[in-house]
């Protein structure tokens, strides 16, 4: 039995199928280098957009800064915060309530005169239904910033007062946002915004709110410090005044008693002078003297309170006179004699 071998004879290629086929891999090609240059070119308008908006955030909280220390007027600083952050955001209405803590260690909401609200919105049921009440943890916007103690947004106003939600989604608003203010670890004041973006706020922006409180942070501790200070200065003032008036009511006295003490003084200078005239045995003139030394030195201490009663109250000027130091001192041994004597003691000069 003999073999034979078959010679291999290769297809005929058509050059049509084989144009299409190569035109075919180069399709899907170029199909694959634009899905890419796609998802490069939307990954780097991304980068772009979030490094835009991180300038636009990074100015905003520069221009804060600036304006807290350029402006004292903390509402003017709130009011500029508030426009700032809606007009980046697109939330609409926006306002600052102020916490307060009473006496019996309790948050209070004190709505202030701050809103933000596009000139066409009429919010004014909204501003009626934000009263002064105590604060709700968890309860509302700011009752979950108190919460939080951060910035945190809320998909529903359900937990919000009634009449504040009823006022809300009037206005189309059903969902909010909100920061605290902090000063130290104690929240000064929240700030509030509603809106109805069906997304709320990514961590990033979440976290640049509270950047924002920082900032407003230390313009609310520094007008605190500028209050106490203008407390301190008024208490000191009032303090100035009291004591002001206590000098020139003692100094009025001293002036009074003087005067009055004075009359009868004279009359005893006058009795001694004429006892003084009178026949007088030695030791009765020495007695006579020492009452005529006694009252003429009291009469000079009299007069020097009255001198002193003038210059305090500026009606009397200081005069520097010439007075005999040994007369003086032999004054006042002369007063002094008797009692040194009665006590067996030999006063001399």
């Amino acid at each position: 039995m003999t073999s034979a071998v078959i010679p291999f004879a290769p297809a005929p290629v058509d050059a049509a199928s084989d144009r299409e086929a190569r035109i075919a891999r180069l399709e899907r090609r170029l199909s694959r280098e634009l899905l890419a240059r796609r998802e490069a070119e939307a990954i780097a308008e991304a980068a772009t957009h979030r490094l835009y908006r991180q300038g636009e955030r990074l100015r905003l909280l520069a221009d804060l800064a600036l304006e807290a220390n350029r402006s004292d007027d903390l509402d003017t600083i709130l009011r500029a915060a508030l426009r700032a952050i809606g007009s980046q955001t697109g939330w609409p209405v926006g306002h600052v309530e102020l916490v307060e803590t009473d006496a019996e260690a309790m948050d209070w909401l004190q709505p202030s005169a701050l809103w933000l609200a596009p000139p066409d919105t009429d919010i004014e049921a909204l501003r009626r239904a934000t009263t002064p009440r105590r604060a709700q943890i968890g309860g509302g916007v700011p009752g979950q910033v108190l919460l939080r103690r951060g910035a945190c947004s809320i998909e529903s106003l359900a937990s919000c007062p009634p009449e504040r939600r009823r006022a809300a989604s009037a206005l189309g608003l059903n969902q909010g946002v909100g920061f605290p203010i902090l000063v130290g670890d104690e929240i000064a004041a929240v700030v509030e915004f509603f809106h109805d973006h069906g997304l709320g706020p990514d961590a990033e922006t979440l976290a640049f709110l509270d950047q924002v409180g920082a900032v407003l942070g230390r313009v609310f501790e520094r007008r605190r410090a500028e209050q106490a200070a203008q407390d301190a200065r008024a208490r000191l003032e009032e303090s100035l005044a009291a004591a002001e008036a206590a000098s020139r009511a003692k100094t009025h006295l001293l002036a009074v008693a003087s005067h009055e003490v004075r009359t009868p003084l004279n009359a005893v200078l006058e009795l001694a002078e004429v006892l003084a005239r009178s026949p007088l045995d030695a030791t009765q003139r020495e007695h006579v003297d020492g009452v005529r030394q006694a009252g003429g030195m009291l009469l000079r201490l009299l007069s020097s309170v009255l001198d002193f009663a003038r210059i305090e109250s500026g009606a009397t000027p200081l005069v520097s006179a010439a007075f005999n130091l040994a007369d003086l001192a032999r004054e006042v041994t002369g007063v002094w004699r008797a009692a040194a004597n009665a006590a067996q003691l030999d006063l001399r000069l």
